[in-house]
């Protein structure tokens, strides 16, 4: 597949769509807000046909119209990368999304077939109006920017529970979501905050893993409901992972449905310390897709440790996640269910776990080391199909240990 020479290795952290083959793309090791663009051709198959640096103001497009495949979960994944910078200095930036200005997003909503399969966003046309909120690890920010990359004095007002001095060391805000249909933000930390990482706060709650809280903000950018997420245990000890040359452990993206739901996506990364022959042997990368349903009655808006503390004993434990779908079942994934659509606890600002279902996992290893850090609904293709797209974060590409790689799977 015609990849751009001109790509280099990178710290590719976030993407989202903006319309037509065009994306945003975050770079979290580079100075400004990191802010990038590509050219991503997707087929009425789901597969990647074109990767290319891009701009602002420009766009390529694909004429390929043939039906997309039956299987309801598949995948296309290729190696990438871009260019194009901006403003301000480096912030360690690792999640983006598109907010389309208001007339634009009525536009959008207008198109009763989707707007993703309609040419309403449409980059090549001069006519995308909108603004990008980027997340920043290093300061536990989330601020808007305009489409060339400059701040325009907004963010989100994000609960004090998050600022920096409480989390784990480059922990931090790695996820952010925001859907158009529900016009909702959703964020949360890679890794449980400190307050959050004890086993006693995990035994307390009857959880059976880190537990992560996903924060959601409304339209005018205030916090608003707040609930837990339980990840699942790492393959790897905390010992084995402060023994490697290179170890990640956590929530990496979260994508936002236009049904209220929110995809999850789970990443381990292992890489030893040793020679060639120990590389190749056990460096691994694991990745999980969990889909969970925040209910749509937001529970409280700010939580306090102590609250939570105190009453999280009285939980049952959370449902554990059912099988991933198979690639040859036609049907939808079933929704999962929320553990209860209100508090087990009688004090009613207390956030409750959200029960996920997982969707798909794949894993890749030293031959075609991937770290995905990125990940966002892409245009929908002819059938009812749906893309989810990927971006792997391959470090600088670790001395050609790790590549660069676009995914798109494929859902219904």
């Amino acid at each position: 597949m015609p990849l751009a020479e001109e790509i280099p290795a990178g710290h590719y952290s976030g993407i989202t769509y903006l319309g037509g083959t065009k994306f945003a793309v975050v770079n979290d090791k580079m100075p400004g807000c990191g802010l990038m663009f590509f050219d991503i051709s997707i087929d009425s198959k789901g597969s990647i046909t074109y990767v290319a640096p891009s701009s602002p103001s420009s766009t390529s497009s694909s004429s390929d119209t043939t039906q997309s495949s039956s299987s309801s979960l598949s995948t296309s994944a290729v190696p990438t990368s871009a260019a194009f910078s901006s403003k301000v200095s480096g912030l360690d930036n690792e999640g983006v999304v598109f907010v389309p200005s208001n007339r634009l997003r009525h536009r959008m909503l207008d198109k009763t077939q989707g707007w993703r399969s309609s040419d309403v966003l449409n980059p090549e046309s001069g006519d995308l109006q909108g603004t990008l909120f980027i997340s920043s690890e290093r300061d536990q920010t989330i601020v808007e920017y305009n489409l060339g990359g400059e701040p325009t004095g907004r963010q989100l007002n994000v609960p004090d529970m998050f600022a920096k001095a409480k989390m784990v060391s480059n922990n931090g805000f790695e996820a952010l979501a925001y859907n158009i249909i529900t016009d909702k933000f959703w964020t949360t930390t890679e890794r449980p905050l400190k307050a959050d990482s004890s086993e006693d706060f995990m035994n307390k709650l009857g959880a059976g893993g880190p537990v992560l809280r996903i924060q959601s903000f409304t339209s005018d950018l205030e916090s608003a409901g707040q609930y837990f997420y339980v990840m699942d245990r790492p393959v790897k000890t905390e010992e084995e992972g402060a023994a490697a040359r290179a170890y990640v452990h956590g929530v990496s993206a979260m994508t936002a449905l236009d049904d209220g739901s929110l995809l999850v996506l789970e990443r381990e990364v292992y890489v030893p310390k040793g020679g060639t022959l120990a590389l190749m042997l056990n460096s691994f990368s694991k990745m999980k897709i969990y889909r969970v349903e925040p209910p749509t009655s937001s529970p409280t808006s700010v939580i306090s440790h102590s609250a939570t503390q105190s009453e999280q004993s009285k939980r049952s434990e959370p449902s554990k996640p059912s099988e991933p779908s198979k690639p040859s079942e036609p049907s939808e994934p079933s929704k999962p269910s929320v553990s209860s659509e209100k508090s087990s606890s009688k004090n009613p600002t207390e956030p409750f776990i959200l029960s996920k279902k997982l969707i798909t996992t794949f894993s890749t290893s030293s031959m075609n080391l991937a770290n995905y850090e990125g990940m966002c609904l892409g245009p929908d293709l002819p059938g009812g199909w749906h893309t989810l797209v990927l971006i792997a974060d391959s470090q600088g590409g670790q001395g050609g240990l790790t590549n660069e790689y676009i995914k798109v799977i494929t859902f219904k």
